[in-house]
């Protein structure tokens, strides 16, 4: 029941698909599509060009984005998706913790739940939301509008802790 189209293309369990060229299909029902891709986890799914689904559940999409995390997403540009549940998107982002996303461009959300968005931002803190650029970390906070000018800079314009406080910074 397993099907390989294309120059290159390799499968190995049963209802896998690999098409395009180059493109492995490892995994119990995995499908891998495009340049080079590999879908090396039961269930996963890898298309594009050098894209890796390596876990179970897996989604891999665009040019050498990576879902290593079970049931992740990862898609773009060089994305890397490897928390459980973690979706990475953008431009070289990474969702590293458990359920976390990451999306824009640099992010990486590296707790539990965490969600960073815009440009070189961090989420480090579990269930905490970063957005802006180049925000302070370490915080704690529960959310960050970051508004620093590089990564020896970061800051945040605002910051809400758990305790309801909310501090803001002014220039």
């Amino acid at each position: 029941n397993s099907v390989a189209l294309g120059d290159g293309t390799n499968v190995i369990g049963a209802g896998g698909m690999a098409q395009g060229a180059g493109a492995a299909a490892i995994g119990l029902g995995s499908h891998a599509e495009g340049l080079f891709t590999d879908a090396t986890g039961f269930g996963s799914h890898a298309e594009g060009h050098q894209a890796l689904a390596s876990r179970q559940g897996s989604h891999a999409e665009g040019y050498k984005t990576r879902a290593e995390g079970i049931y992740s997403h990862a898609e773009g540009f060089s994305t890397r998706a490897e928390g459980s549940g973690s979706h990475a998107e953008g431009y070289q982002t990474t969702a590293s913790g458990d359920y976390s996303h990451a999306e824009g461009g640099f992010t990486t959300a590296s707790a539990q739940y965490a969600h960073a968005e815009g440009q070189y931002t961090v989420a480090d803190s579990a269930g905490q939301h970063a957005q802006g650029k180049y925000n302070a970390t370490g915080s704690g906070a529960v959310m960050v509008i970051g508004n620093g000018t590089n990564a020896g800079f970061g800051r945040n314009n605002l910051a809400e802790f758990h305790t309801g406080s909310v501090g803001f910074v002014f220039d």
